[in-house]
């Protein structure tokens, strides 16, 4: 393998790890309303849970 191959190479993986790196940045920006929501929601849940062991055993 000479050093022709092996540049050719490494700029064909740096181009698919940039592509991955979009790709992810732009899945990130495109779910993030969605996930801060799914955050919102497991919190309050796990607060209405811990507010409903609290009354069952009468520790509130």
């Amino acid at each position: 393998m000479n050093l022709t191959n092996l540049l050719k190479k490494s700029k064909k993986g740096s181009a698919e790890i940039v592509a991955f790196a979009i790709l992810l940045i732009f899945i990130v920006v495109a779910a993030g309303p969605q996930i801060k929501q799914l955050g919102q929601t497991v919190v309050s849940g796990v607060t209405n849970t811990n507010t409903q062991v609290q009354q069952t055993l009468g520790t509130n």
